[in-house]
């Protein structure tokens, strides 16, 4: 697989997580319903709720900050070298914390669809690093 894409792909990811995240943060200090569809689709329901914060810190804050160093790595890896492995244990690091968040909304009874999308950009970055070599 051409690395290049790989490496132009993990930046965007983590780009677009950040910036992501960074209106999740948003959405979580006002009482915005804009991403609100119904009952169970309903982001307000998540983000207010008492599993938005963990350690007093809001989640979205600590996916910006994952995020963010996935993009410093992606970045970092046109100029240098970075092994495999540094990316496959920070993707571990973001995907492993994905089935607690999940549980979470089962618990809240809501599904925020924004939470779920950076969900899945936290799997499309651990999935483009099996594919990453260092060159």
């Amino acid at each position: 697989m051409n690395q290049r894409l790989i490496r132009v792909s993990l930046t965007s990811i983590g780009s677009s997580g950040s910036v992501l995240s960074m209106y999740l943060i948003a959405l979580t200090s006002s009482d915005s319903t804009s991403c609100d569809f119904n009952a169970l689709f309903s982001c307000s329901s998540v983000l207010s709720s008492s599993y938005s914060q963990f350690l007093d810190i809001p989640v979205a804050a600590l996916g910006l900050t994952w995020f963010a160093i996935a993009t410093i790595l992606s970045a970092a890896s046109f100029k240098r070298p970075i092994k495999r492995i540094i990316f496959l244990i920070w993707s571990i690091i973001g995907v492993s914390s994905i089935p607690f968040l999940v549980y979470a909304e089962f618990q809240i009874g809501a599904i925020c669809i924004l939470c779920t999308l950076a969900h899945i950009l936290g799997l499309a970055f651990l999935g483009l690093t099996l594919f990453y070599q260092k060159t």
